[in-house]
């Protein structure tokens, strides 16, 4: 399944996200990836809230654990390309 939002869509985008089941892919601009990390983990401590202009290298991955819900982050760093970083984006503390 494929499904288009916006830039302003984020809302939707995530009621769309958790309506569904399995693994999602998403896709967006860097820049608003803390506010659907946000929306989806009901907090703003489990993602980096600032994120450099300059990190394009790196996947987030979210799990949600069976037994309580809580959502955990997963920064998968890439090295595909010369110039990628091997360090994740801090977390908030």
């Amino acid at each position: 399944m494929s499904l288009a939002h916006l830039k302003g869509g984020e809302d939707a985008l995530v009621a769309d996200v958790l309506a569904m089941s399995g693994p999602v892919l998403i896709a967006w601009e860097h820049e608003a990836i803390p506010g659907i990390v946000n929306r989806i983990t009901g907090n703003t401590t489990t993602c980096p809230q600032q994120w450099p202009d300059d990190r394009f290298d790196l996947v987030c991955v979210l799990d949600q654990a069976s037994q309580t819900g809580n959502w955990e982050l997963t920064q998968v760093v890439q090295l595909l390309l010369p110039g990628d970083s091997d360090t994740i984006i801090p977390q908030p503390t």
